[in-house]
């Protein structure tokens, strides 16, 4: 169960990075995040929302308590794509998958066999964590509150303009004009924390990277609308 807990939790911010981070049409090549000019966190905030469209990285994920205990951890790969396409693979500890082909998603638990699916708009529409609709920016539905460097790291610090949500405070570190790491407070003071490694800025990916078809030996919960 605490794995599954925490595909939930990174599931939340899988949509915030794709649909809150990957919803505007890309305008330039990425080379040029990597001016040393920009340098302001909210600077690389906006022109990573400008003119990334895609990414792919590995990524080592850590659930920790609001005694600073650390509670959960996961690694694996990811793929992201503009519009609202992402695949999030686990690798371990336990194998899983979760996907957004735009219209659906899907979390498939390897282990236990089985598929949960909704259609994105109501995911979107009846999750707390979910603060706007994919046609909305993130630059609209967070307030910047901070941004600040540490360790060659360019971080925005950013709150919810929606009142309700479950989560007090999300933060975002650049180096080199890629996103390197993110951390999510919630409203218990657990911290997740996730690290990018190996990120490449938008590759060229087929849409049917992110199609999902479930095995003929799963149980499937939900449908596609």
């Amino acid at each position: 169960m605490g794995a599954f807990r925490l595909v939930l939790r990174f599931y939340w911010l899988a949509l915030l990075l794709c649909i809150e981070l990957f919803d505007s049409p890309k305008l330039a090549v990425a080379q040029e995040l990597l001016d040393e000019t920009v340098r302001d966190g909210v600077q690389l905030l906006d022109a990573f929302l400008e003119k990334v469209d895609s990414m792919t990285a590995d990524f080592n994920q850590q659930l920790w308590s609001a005694e600073n205990q650390l509670v959960e951890t996961a690694n694996g790969t990811v793929s992201l794509k503009r519009p609202n396409r992402f695949l999030w693979s686990y690798s371990a500890p336990l194998e899983q998958v979760v996907l957004s082909d735009g219209k659906s998603l899907w979390m498939y638990d390897i282990e236990l066999a089985q598929v949960t699916v909704a259609p994105l708009d109501d995911v979107i529409a009846t999750t707390p964590a979910m603060l706007l609709s994919g046609d909305v920016t993130a630059r609209e539905g967070f307030e910047v509150l901070d941004h600040f460097q540490a360790d060659g790291v360019t971080w925005v610090r950013l709150g919810a303009v929606t009142e309700g949500a479950d989560f007090n405070l999300m933060m975002i570190g650049f180096r080199g004009g890629a996103p390197e790491r993110l951390e999510l407070i919630d409203g218990l003071n657990q911290i997740t924390r996730i690290e990018f490694s190996n990120v490449e800025l938008n590759p060229k990916m087929e849409n049917d990277v992110f199609q999902f078809t479930a095995p003929d030996d799963v149980d499937i919960i939900g449908s596609t609308g």
